[in-house]
């Protein structure tokens, strides 16, 4: 029997996804099937490898490939003076670690990077604060955010 698998992101994918994703797989009600987790730590970007346009569209897709990812650099470019990973997570309603996870991501995409600048946070220890980097600008301008 052929593997197959579906990626899909917990606290992203919709109860319809998961739905789709099952339906796709060819899972009937009532069958058995297996939940693994991702071997992959990087995101895993979509593209042909022979073709150096497919690698330039999935690089150029990536930022809202994840919709907490683009959550997180849209907030960022609606904040002048950037935010702190807890400002974002705060304004957001997202876990510290799925915000962190999303900085991180977007920081090695090169929509995001940290500034100069520090603020305190809750508990009073400063926090560096995340800025919109002119990549990131142009993907935020690009499709009228």
């Amino acid at each position: 029997m052929k593997r197959a698998y579906v990626v899909l992101r917990r606290g992203e994918a919709t109860v319809r996804e998961l739905t789709q994703a099952l339906d796709q797989l060819r899972v009937q009600s009532g069958e058995d099937f297996a939940v693994m987790r991702s071997p992959d730590e990087e995101p895993q970007l979509k593209f042909s490898r022979r073709s150096e346009t497919s690698r330039r569209a999935a690089l150029d897709n990536y930022p809202r490939a994840g919709t907490q990812r683009w959550r997180v650099l849209h907030a960022i470019s609606r904040h002048r003076d950037g935010l702190t990973r807890a400002e974002a997570a705060r304004h957001l309603a997202l876990l510290d670690s799925s915000t962190d996870a999303r900085v991180i991501e977007l920081i090695r995409g090169g929509f995001i990077a940290p500034s100069n600048k520090t603020r305190r946070t809750e508990t009073g220890s400063e926090a560096e604060v995340l800025v919109l980097t002119p990549k990131g600008r142009d993907e935020i301008w690009a499709h009228g955010d």
